[in-house]
């Protein structure tokens, strides 16, 4: 299939969502957040199992993670520089989305395909995010895999931290 091809313009929101680092105000009111979380949750589920949970954080919530984000980054790396970057991690934009994957044991779903329709139901919701006209950002990385972190976000024993979603309305660059 060639990417010449002219694009079918019931498709632009696909084109148009892209990973948008620099967010800022507003964030998705009461009724746009539960317009994502709604979106999210149309992901694929082959059997029903709905193996994802998101949870909008609140200011309380956020500051307990970064808190744990420039903990964790002690114990790695004490730099003031760089514990001050990972404390500012969950307070980049005005709406941050912990997203958590579950899987079971399952005769004929297995594990790999629930974390795919956990990945979905993210995908969905930054879907849903460009429709509403905001921008948005998956983040991932080592620190969401901590104790403290894991702590912070409440996630199970059974639950994976596939990231934090954050949402709002997208910000130029910075020029230097």
């Amino acid at each position: 299939m060639s990417r010449e091809r002219a694009l079918d313009p019931r498709l632009q929101l696909l084109h148009d969502r892209r990973t948008v680092s620099r967010l800022g105000d507003p964030g998705p009111d009461g009724d746009a957040l539960a317009a994502l979380l709604a979106a999210a949750d149309t992901a694929p589920d082959h059997g029903r199992l709905h193996p994802w949970r998101l949870v909008p954080l609140d200011a309380a919530d956020r500051a307990a993670v970064s808190t744990a984000y420039a903990h964790a980054q002690r114990t790695r790396d004490d730099r003031d520089d760089l514990v001050e970057r990972a404390a500012s991690k969950p307070l980049r934009g005005p709406c941050v989305i912990a997203a958590f994957a579950r899987t079971v044991d399952h005769p004929t779903v297995p594990a790999w395909e629930q974390l795919a329709a956990a990945a979905a139901a993210v995908q969905n919701l930054c879907l849903a995010a460009t429709a509403l006209g905001f921008g948005s950002a998956w983040r991932t990385g080592w620190y969401v895999e901590t104790p403290e972190v894991r702590a912070a976000l409440g996630a199970a024993d059974d639950e994976q931290v596939i990231g934090l979603v954050h949402v709002g309305t997208p910000r130029p660059p910075t020029t230097a």
